[in-house]
């Protein structure tokens, strides 16, 4: 099941204990440090664990752990487990706001893209109530999705703030995002030209075949090998584009935005921390920057 690959995905990244040192560092920064004494203890080392294997990414690389896992454990690791350990690679990270709970699925929304997901899981009314606003993870397994069940539950009096944080943060992305459709909307582009391009090529292929004057034939030949030099350069256009598409996806979604994402949540973790600790305070003195 699920919860045993994960555990065993967890046993595998301790051994890079060197790496595991200086992510508890890094995350301690922006997501404080946890106490044994703390109600949530449990929870909070098992959200460090999920971020170290998920999302950080390895300094001087472009990688997470859990691709660096899939390269290391690639001799190692039986079929099964290069499936789902591959299929982990497209966790989801969020801040969601559940929507739906009913007894087999909980319907929750990312607030970092409005993206709504459909999560298969029983136990879902006891751990939440509609309404809530929760740090949390996705994996999908064997065509479903899932909870990793580490959660950090914000008081509803915190809410405003949080959203407004998510605002803001998404404010600074779109200049990205307006990059990113310019970007497709190039690649879609060259990828349409290059479609009728080759359609036209073909046409001439069958009105040469059909065309009984060898000075047409001539006249259409010069066309063919014209419509496909075309091609070729569009070709080469069309792959200098989607480089560069893949280049800013990497950059951008995965390393820029995922991070600042991390960041923001584990900020908001932290309060919730402090505010677990300390009840007697006002949440307005907690949950402020």
């Amino acid at each position: 099941m699920l919860w045993t690959y994960l555990e065993q995905l967890i046993e595998y990244a301790s051994s890079y204990s060197d790496e595991l040192i200086d992510a508890k560092s890094e995350y301690q920064k922006t997501a404080g440090q946890a106490y044994e004494d703390d109600r949530s203890y449990e929870s909070q080392m098992a959200m460090f664990h999920e971020w170290f294997i998920f999302d950080r990414i390895l300094p001087e690389t472009e990688s997470t752990l859990l691709e660096r896992m899939l390269e290391d454990f690639e001799e190692t690791w039986d079929h099964k487990q290069q499936e789902v350990y591959g299929g982990f690679r497209d966790n989801i990270f969020g801040l969601f706001r559940v929507k739906k709970l009913t007894p087999n699925e909980v319907t929750v929304e990312n607030l970092f893209d409005n993206e709504k997901h459909s999560v298969n899981e029983s136990e879902g009314r006891l751990m939440f109530n509609k309404g809530d606003l929760f740090q949390g993870r996705l994996l999908k397994y064997e065509e479903e999705k899932y909870f990793t069940r580490n959660f950090s539950i914000h008081p509803k009096g915190a809410f405003k703030f949080i959203e407004t944080e998510i605002k803001s943060l998404l404010r600074e992305e779109k200049p990205d995002i307006a990059k990113w459709k310019s970007i497709c909307s190039e690649v879609d582009s060259l990828q349409s030209d290059l479609n009728k391009c080759h359609q036209k090529t073909a046409k001439i292929k069958e009105k040469i075949l059909k065309a009984g004057n060898p000075d047409k034939q001539i006249k259409l030949e010069v066309e063919r090998q014209e419509l496909e030099c075309n091609a070729r350069e569009l070709d080469k256009k069309k792959a200098l584009s989607q480089a560069k598409q893949r280049r800013f996806k990497i950059e951008t979604f995965k390393v820029k935005f995922r991070t600042a994402h991390c960041e923001l949540a584990h900020r908001m973790n932290y309060m919730k921390l402090k505010w677990e600790r300390s009840r007697q305070i006002d949440i307005r003195d907690i949950y402020k920057n």
